[in-house]
């Protein structure tokens, strides 16, 4: 997200009628009303500090109701739970 808050795209992932949209530096996913594009809420995960030169988000997944993102500096892969907002590293 810029510094005024506005979400800079840069993979998004649809599934069990959700959509999903990660921004292209910060580490945090969008979830999108696909009616009228609104913003429903708003997840983010750690990073680890030595690696935050790599892509904060390389794809995005809908798996079953959990939103799987694949960012680097994470480590791999995070599961997040949208409907319980836990992050899993």
């Amino acid at each position: 997200m810029d510094g005024e808050g506005r979400l800079r795209p840069a993979v998004l992932a649809v599934g069990a009628g959700r959509c999903f949209v990660a921004d292209d530096v910060v580490p945090v996913v969008a979830e999108i009303d696909s009616a009228d594009g609104q913003v429903i809420e708003l997840f983010t995960w750690t990073l680890s500090p030595l690696d935050r030169h790599l892509p904060t988000t390389s794809a995005l997944a809908v798996q079953d109701e959990d939103l799987l993102v694949a960012s680097p500096p994470a480590g791999g892969v995070v599961r997040i739970d949208p409907d319980d907002r836990q992050f899993h590293g």
